[in-house]
């Protein structure tokens, strides 16, 4: 096969050298006007590949093949015009301002040069004059409002962009470019538009492709693309032009507490001493500032440049999260266990002031009409408040670059990048460890554009092509934890799409791709298939089928960090009250998933836990060990008294003395119950121990779509509709961060089958009465003078909400 293919394109290219060419020229204005148009398309109608541009004068020259009839001329806002040429080499074309976008021309669809009418895809466009009109603080501000698009934010700059739904914080699912290069953070994969060196005055276009296109774009795009494309310095009508740009406001004020609903302390119990927050009333205080500086030239009609400055300042709103404690020491997580950078503790608190500073510059040659270099590179420093899945961060100094060359030679592409993170001083606010994220990614891809004919003069338009991305985490442990050594991240692709013309009306329009990742044991295909019917130049119908997916990211893979080091600080408080040389803290840990996930089980087939006060890694059944149900009750006891010294003023050693003798000294027999951390609630949910199995390893996240769309003008062009109907099947979907770690309890209701006939006795016991007398002054909620249901309702709920263990897979 392979001799077959390589005998026809010989014979293609020795036919079209023996073609005769010709050469024409022209000048391409606005029809109302006069006014040439900088950087108008020209296309050969037969392939629109081979094709030119118009200078700073509208003039264009393009060498075409003698068989070549008829050009199509194309320029962004205007109504594109076929052209006959007939035997004249010189042709002047005036073009209509469209009052639609029906003939804008796009790229994202295809990965390729075509009308918007004809993308088969569901497709928006956001021009050079919206984008103008439209006073944005990052790049997803000219986003809002676009259909099927979900814009959440998540504080005064930060937000999550996706199409068709399944936004969530830390989301990726949207595959991010600027010029052909993606522009998430390299191994964290989040799509953070703020770090993104551009703004309005340096865009040309927004293209936003909604619907999955892994056959043609790869890993991560299953929900679509949005493809932020800058203006060329070569195709702008003055020799230099400079645009500055300044901005200023303030965010709206929250006439309300910021406060968190009941919030509790360590035992449970509503948190007297909590003081909520309340927002800046001063405007000065909720002011904000922007500014840019665009500098672009033209050195001479071939090479040109671009320099662009911004800045960003402003106060971010407030929020109070409950888990964050009111002080923490900085240090950062490692194999070896956490290393403090501090030796002592400092107030958790926020600062909600954001800057972003960044440059990016731009230099483009282009020694011909049908060939391109591009060499670009940016930077921005960041600094402000950045949610993650586990809880917010401070960014401090975090730094965002890149670097990129393109370059395009008629038919042919290829481009190489390289995104870089650091993420300087930040830190998790939970706890205080920091984020040392010096990652980067490497991609490099080639592309190249045919044409073949089926013997009947229908046109096979080719696109086809390799992508190449490496992934290299480097987060000193602080993020990978125990996979810092062995996280590095390689994916290869390759496809190809076929576009035939069944007539001048119909298209069948088939592709195909193959994936490779090196943490994934199946390589993964994506084929497309889609007819677009085409009744008339401003309708079109089209039927569509992809199958797309996303990738395990290095955070799905790697993620080791610690969220939380120590549940409701009862670690430090067993640790001073049983005289230890550690704290048997319970921590949140969040981890990727690599081989799966496998529980230890008991005879029963119940899941069995470890506890941080045995340090042996002892698997203890739910059936209940006295000496952990023991040293639980002590805890939940001590916390009782403290809690009651507080509210009365007296020593915990009297008020042990006193209330001590209504307690049982030990308990003995009382089982155990699950209860899993609710991450939306914050609460402890029951959980049926028979519920608990093992976890797989991670898998891609396949796509399945069928959908019909509809686009085309109205009303003499006056309304522009689209019409998308879609059903979208998603397997193996990877979500946000989920508990598996079910913590372990006492059982309330054995608990209280054990100690209540011994309480009771205690109760009624006349020399405890100045106890129960306090008691039942303070517990007496219904006034019927028996507080003794309220104080055994007190003691188990105390008991019961103290964890002693978790149900931990034996990989961790």
């Amino acid at each position: 096969m392979k001799s077959h293919l390589t005998i026809i394109m010989l014979l293609l290219l020795s036919a079209g050298s023996a073609m005769a060419q010709r050469t024409i020229s022209g000048t391409v204005t606005d029809k109302g006007s006069g006014e040439a148009l900088i950087g108008a398309t020209i296309l050969e109608v037969s392939d629109q590949v081979n094709g030119t541009v118009t200078d700073m004068n509208g003039n264009f020259t393009l060498t075409i093949g003698e068989g070549v009839t008829a050009i199509i001329v194309k320029y962004t806002g205007y109504t594109a015009q076929e052209i006959d040429l007939g035997s004249s080499n010189t042709v002047n074309i005036a073009l209509e301002v469209s009052t639609l976008g029906l003939d804008a021309v796009v790229i994202s669809a295809s990965r390729r040069q075509e009308k918007i009418l004809d993308a088969p895809a569901s497709i928006s466009l956001i021009t050079a004059k919206q984008l103008s009109n439209t006073v944005a603080i990052s790049p997803s501000d000219n986003l809002k409002g676009m259909p099927g698009v979900d814009v959440m934010n998540t504080g005064l700059v930060q937000t999550n962009v996706v199409t068709r739904g399944f936004n969530n914080i830390f989301s990726g699912a949207l595959l991010t470019m600027v010029d052909n290069r993606y522009a998430a953070v390299p191994s964290l994969r989040v799509n953070v538009n703020m770090f993104i060196p551009t703004d309005n005055s340096d865009l040309e276009r927004i293209e936003v492709l909604r619907g999955p296109a892994s056959a043609l774009y790869g890993p991560n795009c299953a929900n679509g693309v949005l493809h932020l494309i800058t203006k060329s310095p070569l195709d702008q009508e003055k020799k230099y032009s400079t645009t500055v740009s300044v901005g200023a406001g303030f965010r709206s004020f929250i006439d309300d507490t910021i406060a968190i609903a009941n919030p509790r302390d360590v035992i449970g119990s509503i948190d007297s001493n909590y003081v909520p927050l309340f927002d800046d009333e001063a405007f000065g205080d909720r002011a904000m500032y922007s500014a840019s500086v665009r500098h672009s030239g033209k050195i001479n009609d071939k090479l040109g440049y671009k320099i662009l400055g911004t800045y960003f300042a402003g106060n971010d709103w407030l929020y109070d999260d409950p888990f964050e404690p009111t002080t923490i020491v900085k240090g950062y997580q490692t194999n070896g266990g956490r290393v403090a950078v501090s030796d002592t503790a400092q107030m958790n608190t926020r600062n909600n002031d954001i800057s972003k500073m960044g440059i990016d510059i731009r230099l483009d040659y282009r020694p011909n009409s049908g060939s391109e270099l591009i060499i670009a590179g940016g930077i921005t420093e960041n600094d402000g408040i950045e949610m993650t899945g586990i809880g917010a961060g401070q960014a401090i100094d975090w730094r965002y670059y890149y670097g990129q060359v393109r370059y395009r030679n008629n038919r042919f592409f290829a481009q190489a990048f390289l995104n870089g993170s650091d993420a300087g001083e930040t830190y998790l606010f939970r706890t205080g460890d920091l984020i040392r994220d010096k990652s980067k990614q490497f991609a490099a891809q080639v592309q190249y554009y045919s044409d073949l004919f089926d013997g009947s003069n229908r046109n096979i338009n080719l696109v086809y092509g390799i992508d190449f991305i490496q992934t290299m985490p480097q987060t000193e442990e602080t993020i990978n934890g125990q996979y810092e050594d062995e996280d590095n991240i390689t994916e290869v692709g390759a496809y190809i799409q076929g576009t035939y013309e069944l007539s001048s009306k119909l298209e069948l329009i088939a592709a195909l791709r193959g994936d490779y990742h090196n943490f994934v044991e199946d390589p993964f295909i994506s084929p497309r298939a889609a007819v677009v019917y085409k009744p008339n130049s401003r309708h079109t119908l089209r039927a569509t089928y992809n199958r797309a997916f996303s990738a395990p990211s290095s955070n799905n893979l790697n993620l080791d960090i610690l969220q939380l080091a120590d549940l409701g600080d009862l670690g430090a408080f067993g640790q001073s009250l049983f005289g230890l040389n550690y704290i048997p803290g319970i921590g949140v840990r969040a981890t990727g998933n690599r081989g799966g996930f496998t529980y230890s089980y008991d005879d029963n087939g119940l899941p069995q836990f470890i506890s941080p006060y045995d340090n042996s890694g002892t698997y203890y059944s739910l059936s209940g060990n006295n000496d952990l149900n023991n040293i639980t009750w002590d805890m939940s006891t001590a916390l009782l008294f403290q809690g009651f010294s507080e509210a009365t003023g007296l020593p915990v050693a009297q008020v042990e003395i006193l209330f001590g003798p209504l307690l049982p000294d030990d308990i003995n027999g009382v089982g155990n119950v699950l209860r899993l951390l609710n991450l939306t609630t914050s609460e402890f949910d029951l959980v049926d121990p028979n519920n608990i199995n093992d976890f797989g390893g991670i898998l891609n996240s396949a796509t399945n779509t069928f959908e019909v769309g509809w686009k085309g003008g109205m009303l003499s062009d006056k309304l522009f509709v689209t019409l998308d109907v879609y059903q979208t099947t998603i397997t193996d979907f990877v979500g946000p961060l989920t508990n598996i770690t079910p913590n372990v309890f006492l059982d309330p209701t054995a608990l209280s089958g054990t100690i209540f006939s011994d309480m009771q006795a205690a109760w009624e016991d006349p020399s405890n009465s100045l106890a129960v007398n306090l008691l039942t002054g303070a517990l007496d909620a219904n006034g019927d003078g028996n507080a003794f249901p309220e104080w055994i309702e007190t003691v188990i709920g105390a008991a019961a909400g103290i964890p002693m263990g978790t149900v931990v897979p034996t990989e961790l």
